[in-house]
């Protein structure tokens, strides 16, 4: 299990680093006006596939754990939900396309290759979704890091020889079928398994717990991709200023759901053992654990970020780009740590007890401020900068509003932990302007040296509050 759990965290690494690499190498390859719509078109295919298949990876991480003698049958179903999900998006591409929907930036190549990344990533991340949960973490977390440079290495070659977005995406494609094919190969349960009485029970709580649920992912999700695409349009596709826009979005997105990641897969299948299984106290002690680490990795993280700017923008960004990058970069932090602890926190515990709706609730919220504050910015006629600047309160606002009998986790975090991530946080802000005159090098080695202490001392004081903790109460 300790070698499972550590593939698994070495795999997100390596994920996390590929994307970077990937990301500010095709910015450096690509002119703006070829860059500007790869980040659309990307971002595109993520919000399709998250539309059409975080459903079924939600219901799978909730049901696929169970008795070993259902497993044929649990794997049956989800394959059934999979081809569903894939066919429905494959038409509704299939319509986009026939009647010209217009979406800034994408030509229809470009439309094309989105297509297909949309469905390869859904199919590998449930088929990582299966094994992990089948109780090979090893394999998961191998198979991870093979797409993942397959992906950085396909797709930088392809630009590298032609220099264009759709070669770009085209690379992408071919990275995806190698990491789905040689899945296939290693878990060949997924395409084997037959099953001769399908029950539709399973579908239909497979349906029932992974819709409500996806429902909010993808209201969140949504929301992120809303601010991708109009940014770009206000800024203009193919402008240096857009190109750093989506640079800085790019690169600021990535960290936050990695580590959300990674808590779900630790503690996810102890709750759901714990909750199936009555222990209330184990239920309560694993969810305010994971809700004290989940926000003050996000206070701690954002505020590391903040401060090694001035060296992410030397070290990995052009210099032609550098400035919008700085511009944007600094409401995006804030943005996406708090989208962090509103969507992974709160929607985790209506998961785990199977109260779904409250995470619907949090995520109209968050659907219905975005709204609101656009239409009053653009009344107003406000810059994009001053725009972007509202996007923060979207996330933070409906973390503070209470909602009647909804399960109180956010009561149960360690005050003493977030204090100690608020005092890093604060040490971390005010630090960036003094250590930024002593050059990028020394800039790095202290931003990284406190943003470590800071995150082992966090860890500690969580695991000595709730070592001893009680929770006696029912679960709302």
């Amino acid at each position: 299990m300790k070698m499972g759990a550590a593939v698994t965290m070495l795999s997100m690494a390596v994920q996390a680093v590929g994307a970077l690499v990937l990301i500010i190498t095709l910015a450096r390859l690509l002119p703006p006006a070829e860059f500007a719509p790869f980040s659309i078109a990307f971002g595109t295919a993520q919000f399709a596939a998250n539309l059409a298949f975080e459903w079924v990876r939600l219901a799978a991480m909730r049901y696929y754990p169970g008795p070993p003698e259902e497993t044929a049958m649990r794997l049956a179903n989800i394959r059934s939900a999979l081809a569903v999900s894939a066919a429905g998006l494959l038409a509704v591409f299939t319509a986009l396309t026939v009647f010209d929907a217009p979406i800034a930036g994408l030509t229809p190549r470009l439309f094309l290759a989105v297509m297909a990344i949309a469905v390869l990533q859904g199919l590998t991340d449930i088929l990582f979704t299966t094994i992990r949960f089948s109780g090979r973490l090893i394999l998961c977390g191998l198979l991870q890091i093979l797409r993942s440079l397959s992906l950085v290495c396909f797709c930088i070659y392809a630009a590298l020889s032609l220099r264009f977005a759709d070669a770009a995406l085209s690379g992408l494609v071919l990275g995806y079928l190698v990491a789905l094919a040689l899945s296939l190969v290693l878990f060949p349960d997924f395409v084997r398994v037959r099953v001769q009485d399908t029950t539709r029970t399973m579908l239909r709580a497979l349906a029932l717990q992974g819709m409500p649920a996806a429902a909010a992912s993808q209201v969140h999700f949504a929301v992120t991709y809303g601010i991708r695409i109009i940014g770009a349009s206000f800024l203009g596709v193919g402008s240096v200023m857009a190109a750093g826009f989506l640079l800085a979005l790019d690169i600021i997105q990535r960290p936050f759901p990695l580590l959300g990641t990674l808590m779900t897969v630790l503690f996810v299948p102890d709750l759901n053992k714990a909750f199936d299984a009555a222990h209330t106290h184990e239920v309560r002690r694993q969810l305010t654990l994971q809700y004290d680490l989940l926000t003050g990795f996000s206070i701690i993280g954002g505020a590391a970020l903040y401060n090694l700017l001035p060296v992410l923008a030397i070290a990995l960004v052009d210099a032609d780009l550098t400035p919008a990058f700085l511009t944007f970069a600094t409401p995006l932090i804030v943005y996406f740590g708090g989208l962090l602890a509103l969507q992974t926190t709160l929607a985790l515990v209506p998961q785990v007890t199977r109260k779904t709706r409250y995470t619907l609730y949090r995520a109209a919220m968050h659907l219905a401020l975005a709204v609101c504050f656009l239409l009053i910015a653009r009344s107003l006629g406000l810059s994009w900068i001053a725009i972007l600047w509202l996007a923060p309160l979207t996330v933070l606002l409906p973390m503070l509003i209470p909602l009647p009998r909804a399960p109180a986790v956010t009561a149960l975090s360690s005050l003493r932990s977030m204090l100690v991530a608020g005092l890093f946080a604060a040490i971390l802000v005010a630090t960036k302007p003094l250590l930024s005159d002593l050059g990028p090098v020394v800039h790095g080695l202290a931003g990284g040296a406190v943003f470590l202490l800071a995150a082992a001392t966090l860890f500690l004081s969580s695991i000595q509050q709730f070592r001893y903790q009680r929770h006696d109460a029912p679960i709302p």
